[in-house]
């Protein structure tokens, strides 16, 4: 992994609480689920990089950070101005996950009429399935594949071939 495969969501701060967390200053494109990786990568103004595991995240007017890691936490602390980063495949999958967690509560429209509303998401090993709650209060599962959903905007999710699912 090269230095261009992470990208920067923050710095850490220069002093550690007695609990073992460090303040953590956002940058302009952060996003707060990225913090749902536990996973992420410590660049040191020296260049140095480390790899640690977010323990525990305190979220309020400022956000903290633990790490499982301590000794790294003290020398980020020491060292200072320390870059917070997620590598690429990292932040392509949780930006996938939000998406898809996005989609709850979005009207599902099948030719061109609404027929339900997108009331959960169920994660398989092969993809995700929207639970959607049809008018006539049953529910369908329609996976999350190309096959199934034609278009996605802000409000409504676009399905096709779902005549099969309609019948069950």
């Amino acid at each position: 992994m090269q230095i261009s495969d992470l990208i920067p969501i923050g710095k850490l701060g220069n002093s550690i609480d007695k609990n073992g967390f460090i303040s953590f200053k956002k940058n302009r494109n952060f996003q707060p689920f990225y913090l749902d990786l536990k996973d992420l990568f410590l660049v040191f103004t020296d260049h140095r990089v480390r790899y640690v595991t977010i323990d525990k995240v305190i979220a309020g007017n400022k956000l903290k950070i633990r790490f499982e890691e301590t000794e790294v936490t003290k020398e980020a602390a020491k060292a200072g101005k320390v870059q917070v980063m997620l590598s690429n495949t990292d932040m392509e999958e949780v930006l996938a996950q939000h998406d898809s967690e996005n989609d709850i509560d979005k009207f599902v429209i099948f030719k061109n009429h609404q027929i339900g509303k997108v009331v959960d998401i169920f994660e398989t090993l092969a993809h995700e399935n929207h639970i959607v709650k049809l008018a006539d209060g049953k529910e369908i599962m329609i996976p999350d594949v190309e096959f199934y959903i034609s278009k996605k905007d802000k409000q409504n999710i676009f399905v096709k071939n779902i005549e099969g699912l309609l019948e069950l």
